[in-house]
């Protein structure tokens, strides 16, 4: 192929192959995934259960297994890509006292679960899809589960099939003693994206369901606010901290951002990534063969 678009599952084999004149390309993914919840189903409402999960999830452990590049990282409550307002939750160089909701820390995640439910362990089913996010993210489902067990959540797996499941889970739908796992919208251009798909109570498709948490009126109104923010210095700012206040509400339980992995072949020129799906448009369609190449039809 002239183009392909694979895996950081896939590098160290890929890399070892591939002709050395070619173009490697690496990318953060544009669509946050991780844990989400209808708030109707208990304990999930309770906002140290989120947390307990958070703090159950070993980010850095996940990347170490998933991501043979070295160079993903993990959500915030944007997605990775998102430059310059996401901020990387495995540096934590920029969080405050929120930088403790990033860590592993399977004591403190069980003294949660115990204040929040009275017991240190929690039994509930994680409903995903891999028909279509494949198996990158039967992966991480799989890695979640065993690794989260020690900090107490018992986690049984069920793998829907992507059309029911777009229809029912992925908009907040998600069945009492369960929540939802995977990808929210695909690559969003801008935090507002994020906001005012994934998150805001107004938003027509929205990844939650249920009674809203208590924080919700706060987030909504840092969402409305940050469309008024026209300098992009103040606006930085003003999301950064916003991403640290998300980080101790938990409405969603960010997982990893492992890298996207792509290489061109030396014949093709002219060829600038564009992450998302820009890249037909702005990258394929504007690169073009040698003419040793192009002879070859």
């Amino acid at each position: 192929f002239d183009l392909c678009g694979l895996s950081g599952t896939l590098y160290t084999d890929a890399h070892a192959k591939f002709d050395p004149k070619g173009e490697e390309v690496f990318e953060l993914p544009g669509s946050l995934g991780g844990f989400y919840f209808n708030y109707d189903n208990k304990p999930f409402n309770d906002i140290r259960v989120r947390q307990a999960m958070s703090l159950a999830m070993d980010r850095p452990g996940l990347l170490k297994a998933l991501d043979q590049t070295g160079k993903g990282n993990a959500h915030s409550h944007i997605a990775a890509s998102l430059a310059p307002y996401w901020m990387s939750p495995i540096d934590g160089k920029e969080w405050g006292n929120s930088a403790k909701y990033w860590k592993p820390d399977p004591a403190e995640a069980k003294k949660l679960l115990q204040a929040a439910t009275g017991s240190d362990s929690l039994k509930f089913k994680v409903i995903a899809n891999i028909d279509r996010y494949g198996a990158a993210m039967q992966q991480i489902s799989e890695l979640l589960q065993s690794t989260m067990k020690t900090s107490g959540f018992d986690i049984e797996l069920e793998y829907m099939e992507y059309g029911a499941y777009i229809q029912s889970i992925f908009v907040g739908k998600i069945p009492e003693g369960a929540v939802g796992l995977g990808p929210l919208i695909g690559s969003p251009r801008d935090p507002d994206n994020n906001f005012f798909s994934n998150f805001h109570t107004s938003a027509p498709r929205h990844n939650w369901g249920g009674t809203p948490i208590p924080e919700q009126a706060e987030l909504d109104a840092a969402f409305e606010k940050s469309r008024t923010i026209l300098k992009l210095e103040d606006r930085i700012k003003f999301i950064k901290d916003l991403q640290v206040r998300m980080a101790e509400i938990m409405n969603v339980v960010p997982y990893t951002a492992t890298s996207g992995y792509s290489y061109v072949q030396p014949d093709v020129q002219g060829y600038y990534h564009k992450t998302g799906y820009a890249t037909h448009i702005e990258a394929i369609a504007k690169s073009w063969f040698t003419g040793e190449r192009a002879k070859k039809g």
